[in-house]
């Protein structure tokens, strides 16, 4: 090999550093840094809040339980795994949503259904 080849720094030598030493990037071919943004939850993280608190108020004001479940079906709904914090509201709410919906569901068939025939 040529001495002039190994000055240029082209392919052709035997050291593959030299070629990579010799590469230049121009100040201007750089890319802009990534601006930062604030990472959004997602909307299933956002349902399981939304699930967890609609199940709490739902203690004082009932048909709120009703939307708690809708929620948990859309939770329970995508297979993704959920963080501890998220898995745990989330059994808290259906242990106080389940419950609560069925027997308000069985008040409500007791009032429509039995007591217009007793009455």
């Amino acid at each position: 090999m040529s001495e002039d080849a190994v000055r240029e720094g082209t392919p052709e030598t035997s050291d593959a550093s030299t070629a990579f030493s010799e590469t230049r990037i121009e100040p201007g071919l750089l890319a802009p840094e990534p601006i930062e943004t604030k990472e959004q939850p997602p909307e299933r993280i956002e349902n399981v809040g939304r699930a967890f608190r609609s199940a709490i108020f739902g203690l004082f004001f009932p048909p709120l339980m009703f939307l708690a479940l809708y929620l948990l079906f859309l939770v329970y709904g995508d297979h993704e795994p959920l963080p501890p914090e998220s898995r745990r509201r989330t059994m808290i709410a259906s242990v106080i949503s389940w419950p609560a919906a069925i027997a308000m569901t069985l008040v409500m068939l007791g009032l429509c259904v039995i007591a217009p025939r007793n009455g």
